[in-house]
């Protein structure tokens, strides 16, 4: 099997954007070009990047939720 490419410090950052606004990790991938198994592999070497993303998916679910109750 291929070993995947790390994600860059560019592509970790645009990571944790993306699960600000979206609140998945589906959602990250595809606006990084990467798998969710790549964000994950990374969530389990990298403590620090795993932190910063479970922060950004809790504000990005409030955000999604606020985003949700102007519409309604």
């Amino acid at each position: 099997m291929t070993k995947p490419l790390p994600l860059t410090n560019e592509q970790k950052e645009l990571v944790i954007t993306a699960l600000r606004k979206h609140a998945t990790k589906t959602m990250a991938a595809k606006a990084v070009g990467c798998s969710v198994m790549l964000i994950s592999e990374h969530m389990r070497r990298f403590p620090k990047f795993a932190r910063r993303v479970m922060e950004a998916v809790e504000f990005g679910k409030h955000s999604v939720g606020d985003a949700a109750l102007t519409v309604v």
